[in-house]
């Protein structure tokens, strides 16, 4: 993020933890996007470029996507997982006309290139990591694509669409419509935040979260790097596993959960109320069993304590209903309906 666009946030009333936008002019409560459409700063989000002749093949023997079906600009979830399976990192994967993009949480992405060089000196490709060449937003809304136009900014009609022009590119999530992110030049950031109509909200980037939490749609960081396969984020269900495509780092563990196994936890969406932000990882436990019984991924604030998160859970545990986090015993965590089935 530049020091320009951060200082520009500022002046609007945002307050930031490093890359992260905590707080807009004071705001805490989610608008209903039903009615209301939304903006947000990205910056926690960063950018694997791969380029070469070779990208594509040699992203097609590490993901779990299929990168060869994957047609010139459109996008895909997917995820990258070491031998055993376990998830590097998740992502949404986008094929631009002459490189692909991995858009992940921004700590990712240099230990993503550092893991990924020994197989990558093979092909005739690069990887770089591109984060802070753009600024990136997340808006929401029906009348988003009339005020990116209205900017220059090409607007994708289609979900999992992108377009671009101008070092700009913009797309349409592929499990959420009406729902986009741009990747612009600070200039362009600018003057897109400053013409924005009254009916667009700026929010923080918890609230901005919150839509991937009500989608169902959960993404590593640091903390839960390589502790979970990609089914137990249900990326069978959203889009981010071809069984078909063939080889690729971990794919044996992955076809075999699949085809042999019994997985035992999933994803879930959960509620709970905490006057402190609960930490990623922190174990959820259950008073009919003796152990753990899962972990919180991501969350995000609701009200002035009520927060809305997504947890890989024991199905058992799950079963039972009687779900607490460790050290408070006696707040209950509610089960929330998914977008989806598992």
């Amino acid at each position: 993020m530049t020091t320009t666009w951060q200082s520009f946030l500022i002046k609007q009333g945002a307050t930031f933890d490093g890359h992260q936008l905590t707080c807009f002019q004071n705001k805490e409560a989610l608008p209903d996007t039903t009615q209301q459409s939304i903006i947000s700063d990205l910056g926690p989000l960063g950018i694997l470029q791969v380029s070469g002749e070779s990208a594509e093949q040699f992203l097609q023997g590490q993901l779990t996507c299929d990168v060869k079906a994957l047609p010139e600009n459109t996008l895909t979830l997917g995820a990258c997982c070491n031998n055993k399976g376990r998830m590097l990192a998740n992502f949404y994967l986008l094929r631009l006309p002459d490189r692909f993009w991995l858009i992940m949480d921004r700590n990712l992405v240099d230990p993503m290139i550092a893991e990924l060089k020994k197989y990558c000196a093979f092909f005739k490709a690069e990887m770089l990591n591109t984060t802070d060449q753009y600024i990136s937003i997340g808006l929401t809304g029906s009348n988003i694509p009339s005020l990116l136009n209205s900017q220059q900014i090409p607007a994708p009609t289609e979900t999992g669409q992108s377009l671009s022009s101008n070092n700009q590119v913009v797309y349409q999530l592929p499990n959420q419509p009406h729902c986009y992110q741009a990747w612009l030049t600070t200039a362009a950031a600018i003057q897109l935040w400053e013409s924005l109509p009254a009916e667009v909200v700026p929010v923080n980037y918890s609230q901005w979260q919150l839509l991937d939490i009500q989608a169902g749609l959960a993404w590593l960081n640091q903390e839960a790097r390589l502790e979970f396969i990609p089914q137990q984020f249900n990326m069978q269900v959203t889009g981010g596993i071809s069984f078909k495509k063939g080889c690729y780092t971990g794919q044996e563990i992955v076809a075999r959960m699949q085809y042999l196994g019994k997985q035992k936890n999933h994803l879930y969406r959960i509620q709970y109320q905490t006057d402190q932000p609960i930490p990623s990882m922190t174990p959820l436990q259950s008073h009919s069993h003796t152990a753990n019984v899962g972990h919180l991924i991501n969350s995000a604030k609701i009200t002035d304590n009520q927060y809305q998160a997504l947890a890989v859970l024991q199905d058992k545990a799950v079963a039972t209903d009687d779900l607490y986090f460790a050290k408070q015993p006696n707040e209950k965590v509610t089960l929330l309906d998914l977008p989806y089935t598992v």
